[in-house]
Parts: structure tokens; sequence; C-alpha cells
């Protein structure tokens, strides 16, 4: 029913209103002199020039050659032929009279839209919120005269939709066109001022930093408020793709505390528990970008490459420029960062085994006295000592996690489990 409904459209629009035609004229204009300087066509110019009109008989030469039936010949037989098949003729419903609940929607609010149908037994709506998704169906529900309704959440500034209705025998859209045309609505969202909400930390090659809910170690974003307000972010968006800021909707309820974080894992895992982007973050130079409902950049950073369980974060923590640093997945980014040249240098360091249950030893082939340094994410010394070529360091009673080993410019790192 949906195919006939859009064949009915077609042949409307393009064939029974005589467009075809219409584009004909335009076309046979566009090559006329290229027609009559042709030595080597199989049709006079004057075939050429009543063709669209009158069928031709005999000519044509060459393989394929003979008669040709006149363009509007062939197309007004067929308009008719299918405008009087019974799929054609079937009486389709009659939408009209759509409406919405509120003239000024808020994003984040819910919304009431209403149709009435004619010769219509069900209907539902379609819409969404990005002109590159696709369409999210909901059906409608009748009131019993003729009056269909569906409530749907406003998740952006901007909403497209359209309205498809069918009984037994015929389906019809409106507008006519959909999906390809479409009805639209806006909406205003509360003000978030640049520098409120901050992209404030991210490790785009996560191999031992973090698990996520299911054990996976996968990328992350850090968001935190600077502000002293709790922020509703439904709706807004995180993107990795700078022509499509637009590119994955933070669900709605989703709230960030008065100065605190809000971890986002970009791993195109939306189905997993918790807040999961729709696509990962390069390793390689890229760029994230965070916006407000009505697309609107809030903050966007862009990177070069990174290195793996070495984050990127600001420093003074929410305000700052970004810095290499070691992770403080959902905490106070502090003053423990690295320079670009640390995060490089351990050439001169080897730490074995890796992960560790009980200890584990360093060799270090560096110049001159050794010093040992291990920190946890958290920045905090938990040893310090001069160390020798070879050494052994015991992890009994350590808890469990990531630590940071530095031996005078080496860095490297341990997992203790």
């Amino acid at each position: 029913k949906k195919y006939i409904a859009h064949c009915k459209t077609m042949v409307e629009e393009v064939f029974a209103s005589n467009a075809y035609y219409e584009t004909g004229l335009i076309l046979q204009e566009l090559i006329d002199a290229s027609v009559q300087a042709d030595n080597n066509k199989f049709f006079s110019y004057n075939n050429f020039l009543t063709n669209l009109d009158s069928d031709i008989t005999g000519g044509g030469g060459g393989p394929g050659g003979g008669g040709t039936i006149g363009i509007a010949t062939l197309m007004n037989a067929r308009t008719t032929y299918l405008l009087e098949n019974s799929l054609f003729t079937a009486i389709s419903p009659i939408i009209s009279d759509i409406s919405l609940s509120a003239d000024n929607a808020v994003v984040g609010d819910m919304i009431t839209i209403s149709t009435s149908i004619t010769d219509g037994n069900s209907a539902y709506i379609g819409y969404r919120i990005n002109k590159f998704a696709p369409f999210t169906k909901v059906e409608m529900v009748s009131d019993g005269s003729g009056i269909f309704q569906v409530t749907i959440p406003v998740k952006a500034a901007y909403t497209e939709y359209y309205i498809y209705s069918e009984n037994d025998n015929a389906g019809k859209f409106s507008p006519q066109r959909a999906e390809h045309e479409f009805y639209n609505f806006t909406a205003t969202s509360v003000s978030t001022s640049i520098g409120d909400v901050v992209i404030n930390e991210f490790m785009a090659s996560n191999d031992m930093t973090q698990v996520d809910q299911d054990g996976e170690y996968d990328d992350w974003i850090e968001l935190y408020n600077n502000s002293n307000l709790d922020i509703d972010l439904s709706g807004y968006f995180l993107s990795d793709i700078s022509e499509d800021i637009m590119s994955w909707q933070i669900p709605a309820e989703t709230v960030i505390s008065a100065n605190g974080y809000l971890m986002i894992w970009a791993d195109k895992d939306e189905e997993q528990e918790g807040l999961h982007a729709n696509f990962k973050l390069s390793s390689s130079a890229e760029s994230i970008i965070l916006s407000n409902s009505d697309g609107s950049i809030l903050d966007e950073v862009s990177y070069a490459d990174q290195t793996t369980d070495i984050s990127y974060g600001r420093f003074p923590n929410g305000t700052g420029d970004l810095q290499v640093m070691n992770p403080t997945f959902g905490l106070e980014n502090n003053n423990n960062i690295l320079t670009l040249g640390d995060a490089f240098k351990n050439e001169k360091l080897i730490i074995y085994p890796n992960p560790t249950i009980e200890g584990f030893w360093i060799n270090y082939n560096g110049v001159g006295q050794a010093h040992l340094s291990v920190s946890d994410l958290y920045g905090r010394v938990i040893l310090s000592q001069s160390i020798s070529t070879e050494n052994w360091i015991d992890t009994k009673g350590w808890t469990s996690g990531i630590y940071l080993i530095r031996v005078n410019d080496s860095i490297g790192k341990i997992v203790v489990r």
C-alpha cells in the first residue's frame, strides 16, 4: 500500500500533470544544435522535432532501426491505464487538520500531534531530529471519531515528521512525498552559556586504564559542569565529525550535576547500559564537538596522535588548556600532568610481568643515579626510592588498579590485580 501510494503520487505529479512533457521540451531545446550537427543520425532532424507528440514509422537504420512510438502517445496511454487500475482507484485515507499541542515547544518536554483522518483504519507518525537519521515510527491512537493522536518527546530544537494512514485497500502519506518531504516544528531550550559544560578530559586509546560496565576497555569522554547549577543535557549532541555535529544525541533525562562530571563511552555500543556514543575516537588526529539542542557549538577540542593509556585533560580543571596527563577518570584533573616528551620516553624502561599480582621487575637502562616514583591515578605518590639497574618491586597490599611508574625521565605503567 505504501508502494502504490508513492507510485500514484509520481503518476499524478509527473505524468497526469504533463510535467514530463515540459521537461521533454526543455531537453529537446538543450540538445537541438547537437542533433542538427550530427552527421550520423539514425533518424532525421524532423523526426527528432516531432517524436515528442507523434509516432515515427520506418527509418532509423542500423541495429534496432525501425519505428518509434511518440513519447506522449506512450506515456498518456500508460497514465490512463494506471489511473484506471483498481489499485489506484481504491479510496485512500484523507489526512487533514494536523495540529500540535504547543506552539512554543521546549526541548525535554513532550508534545502531542493530532490529525483528522477520514477513511483510515490506522496511522503512524515518523519523526527524526537529524537529517541523516532514519525516521522513528510511532503508532497514532484513534479516539473513535476520526481524530488520531500521538505524544512524542521533544529531543532537539528542530524535528521533522510526517503521517501515514491506511485502510483495507489503500494508504496515504502526508505530505504525499514523505519521507522525501516532511513537516517540521522548532523548539526552544534552556540556555547554556559557552564554558558552563566543557569537554574536560578524554582518552582515545584505552588498553588498561578504565573498563566500562561490561568489562571493556573503550574510549571515553569526560564532561564537566563549571556552573553551580545542575544542567539538563537532554537533546545535546556529541560528535567527532565537524560536518555532522549532531552525530550522537545525549539521551533524555541526562543531567550533569553542579560542578560535577559526566562520563560517556565512545565505543559504538549504544545498546549497552549507560551512556555509549555511536562513534569511536581515533587515536590519530581528530576533533570532539559538544553542541546544544539547536546545534550551537558549546565546546570543541582537536588533538593529534594519542598515546595509549595517556589522556588529554584541562588543567586547571574545567577551564585550562588541554594537557597530556595521567588519566583521572570522572575526577578532578590534578597537576600530575606530563610533557609530550614524557608520554613517549619509555625506551629505557622495561616493566614485567604486566599485569601483575604480587610484584614486578624494573629494568632501567638510563645513565646515572636512578630514582623511582610510583603514583596512583589520583596523583598520590605511594613509593619513592632510589633503584639500581634491575629491581624487584613488591606490590603485596597494593589496591588493584593502574599505577604510573617514573624513573628519571622515563615513564611507564603497571596494572596490579
